[in-house]
């Protein structure tokens, strides 16, 4: 390719964005012109239009682009007239211009097809458009004139003939809304980037030059502390051989100043590395956070065409359009947003006779509600004012479905969760738009793929509303990493319903399945070792640490070994090789280095329900219960203290001071000490150490729990033999029960 066909391709993928940019603002003003109501607010729009179209027309002129030009032309008229108010604003005359700027979309996203079809197309819409600037098209009455001198064609001939000619895609071959296909673009994508905001990324991308000459010396200190290390080791070895050790203290005391100052140098460096990569990372989001008015223009036409089609009139509010997120999501909630609409309309909406019948006003509504909420996330509300989900049929689905009784009840929660099932549709019939259970499966799927969850809500003659949670940037996320057997995993922590701990004592049986209660519920308990397939040795629990996943009906609680910690995590996702690993989504890389896999919970919770029943308690040895004494001389704390662990458990004796606790110790038999330090009579660092030196109780493990929490306090606590402290203006009961684990 020459520099001459390089400039032309770059030229017309410029106009391509502009001329998107001009035919989305001209559709939102002639929708806009629609509802309006002041004729102050009509001039404006009108106004605004007129230039679109015109600077649209100029930017095709230079890329030869006729098809486009002489639309914009015909639009241009049409505005004009309407300006001067020589002609009235009506549904008609709305449709024919909403067709113009379609035609012209359809001609800009696939150049290709202008064939003779096409061109036939444009003729008689150009036709139809000149109409409409001389008044011929619209009458005041809203009706098409059949006073024309340019055709024998009627108008509304022209206009049927338009629609019918528009594209239509195939639902057995694409899972696409009539609200308004997706278009298969394969041109090269852009957005648009203020010098501003590159100004800034430059600056903050040119700091990462720092980073890059502070881990050069990094390297170099290694280097000298290595090559002394290697040194004094020559001479250890030398000295075997009967050669002495020159000043092995002088060079072992360099090595250690020297660790430290790269030890020094490494947090300094490593705080303000840090710092420079997310500000460079919130700059590359910035730069690719787009306002969701890029995506929800497009709507507001597509609504028209579908609401008219059925016979319905719906009036489309959005709010938060302003809002930004990363134009990978935005890309991505696209299609789910569309079947969303569609079923709002299709199925949500009322016919008129109904809303008339049930009291309504004739008009429904459709909202899209859009809201960045604190937690890096953003929350999208899909609802419309129509009748509301048929609980009794999609019940009937669920029965059948499940082969339940119908006389079996089943939850509300449940059968919203049933909905998103694939195959499952409350329509009655199979039509071109609806009815084949698909739209909502698709929806869910998607959704799940950027990393979001969605909920439905809905009342009987009222209305419902999809709930949609998003993260604002596709590729890192809060999530929770955890430990099963030797292998850690993450999870998202947007997937996450809940962190528990629940007693073995807690677990029971039910229908051969281990299940405990939450929220005064049933919920199922498997290991998440055994649903990935890792063996895991026996052990002896008291407690079982879990995540809780899922919403409503579907929750299942997985057992896992330990919970390590959250934090914001990149994730990577698998190339087409390995797109569907089953229970893995991706991986992520830790700091030091090591890739943790990502769970996918769709997948984890229907692997969940092929786990066999005694997959829980397979992992349980049944041991002794182990038995803890606690040295308190406050009752408060001394109960407090008691109901905590037998909770957990634990058998539990008490004693009220240092010379009562060494009474019960020499009475009974226990596993764990735990003791407060400020007693009359003995103190608790008397009475730790009595205990260390009596040959029975010597190798019993210490906990201290005192408000003591100076310095000296807790070093004294050490040296007499505590292995644990505690400050009690500091308590917390999992602190507590974590320290106990582990010394058991």
């Amino acid at each position: 390719m020459n520099n001459r066909e390089e400039f032309l391709k770059k030229i017309i993928e410029t106009f391509r964005a502009e001329a998107k940019e001009g035919i989305q603002k001209i559709t939102s003003n002639v929708l806009e012109l629609e509802k309006v109501s002041s004729v102050e607010r009509e001039m404006v729009i009108l106004e605004a239009a007129f230039r679109e179209a015109h600077s649209l027309k100029g930017a095709a002129r230079a890329v030869n682009n006729n098809a486009i030009e002489s639309i914009c032309q015909g639009l241009e008229g049409v505005f004009s007239v309407l300006k001067r108010k020589q002609i009235d604003v009506s549904a008609g005359l709305i449709s024919v211009l909403l067709i113009a700027v379609s035609l012209m979309d359809e001609v800009l996203e696939s150049p290709e097809l202008l064939n003779r079809d096409l061109e036939t197309r444009k003729s008689e819409l150009l036709e139809l458009l000149l109409k409409a600037e001389k008044g011929i098209l619209i009458s005041s009455d809203n009706s098409f004139s059949t006073n024309t001198s340019v055709s024998e064609k009627q108008p509304e001939d022209f206009l049927a003939k338009l629609s019918e000619n528009m594209p239509s895609v195939s639902p057995e071959k694409e899972i696409i809304s009539k609200l308004n296909p997706e278009k298969q673009n394969t041109q090269q994508q852009t957005i648009r980037v203020s010098t501003e905001q590159l100004d800034e990324f430059l600056v903050v991308t040119e700091e990462m030059l720092s980073v890059k000459l502070s881990s050069n010396q990094i390297t170099k200190e290694l280097s000298s502390i290595i090559s002394k290390l290697t040194n004094l080791t020559k001479s250890f070895d030398n000295s075997k051989s009967g050669e002495s050790i020159k000043n092995p203290l002088s060079d072992l005391k360099s090595i250690n100043d020297d660790l430290k100052e790269l030890r020094k140098f490494s947090v300094t460096e490593g705080y303000e590395t840090s710092q420079r990569v997310d500000t460079l990372l919130d700059e590359v989001k910035k730069v690719l956070a787009v306002p969701f008015t890029t995506l929800i223009d497009e709507f507001p036409n597509s609504v028209r065409r579908l609401s008219q089609e059925l016979g319905k009139h719906v009036d489309f509010q959005v709010s938060g359009e302003n809002t930004v997120i990363d134009r990978r999501i935005l890309q991505g909630i696209r299609i789910p947003i569309l079947h969303l609409l569609r079923n709002c309309i299709d199925h949500g909406i009322e016919n008129h006779e109904e809303r008339l019948a049930s009291g309504k006003q004739d008009k429904a509504a459709i909202r899209i509600d859009i809201a960045q909420l604190d937690d890096n996330k953003v929350e999208i509300i899909i609802s419309d004012n129509g009748r509301g989900i048929n609980f009794d049929r999609l019940k009937s689905k669920y029965n059948k479905f499940t082969g339940n009784n119908e006389t079996i009840e089943v939850e509300d929660s449940i059968l919203l969760d049933f909905m998103f099932s694939s195959g499952v549709s409350t329509s009655e019939i199979i039509t071109e738009l609806s009815g084949r259970g698909l739209g909502l499966a698709i929806v869910k799927e998607k959704i799940e793929q950027l990393g979001g969850i969605i909920r439905v809500y809905s009342v009987r003659n009222e209305g419902t509303a999809f709930r949609i949670n998003l993260p604002l940037s596709i590729e890192t996320f809060r999530c929770v990493r955890l430990r099963v057997a030797d292998q850690e995993f993450v999870i998202p922590t947007i997937k996450i319903e809940l962190v528990t701990r629940v007693p073995v004592s807690d677990v029971k049986t039910v229908e051969n399945r281990a299940v405990f209660t939450l929220d005064n519920k049933l919920i199922p308990l498997v290991y998440l070792g055994v649903v990935l397939d890792i063996p895991r040795p026996v052990a002896s629990l008291l407690h079982y640490q879990l995540i809780v996943l899922g919403k409503n009906g579907s929750r299942t609680g997985f057992i896992v070994d330990e919970i390590l910690d959250e934090d914001e995590m990149l994730l990577k996702r698998f190339n087409k090789h390995l797109l569907r690993v089953r229970n893995i989504s991706g991986a992520t890389v830790s700091g030091s280095g090591k890739v943790i896999p990502m769970l996918n919970v769709t997948d984890l919770l229907k692997s969940a329900t092929n786990v066999y029943p005694n997959s829980v308690r397979e992992i349980v040895r049944t041991d002794r219960i182990k038995s803890l004494l606690i040295v308190e001389d406050s009752i408060t704390s001394r109960t407090l203290l008691k109901n905590i662990l037998e909770h957990e458990g634990y058998n539990v004796t008490t004693a009220y001071d240092g010379v009562d606790g060494l009474v019960k110790l020499k009475a009974g038999q226990f596993d764990l000490v735990i003791s407060d330090i400020d007693m009359p009579r003995m103190s608790g660092f008397d009475f730790v150490s009595a205990l260390r030196t009596a040959e029975n109780t010597r190798d019993i493990p210490v906990v201290l729990v005192t408000s003591l929490s100076k310095q000296e306090d807790q070093q004294r606590g050490m040296e007499v033999g505590a292995n644990a402290y505690i400050i009690k203006s500091n308590f917390d009961q999992n602190t507590l029960l974590d320290v106990i684990e582990r010394l058991l």
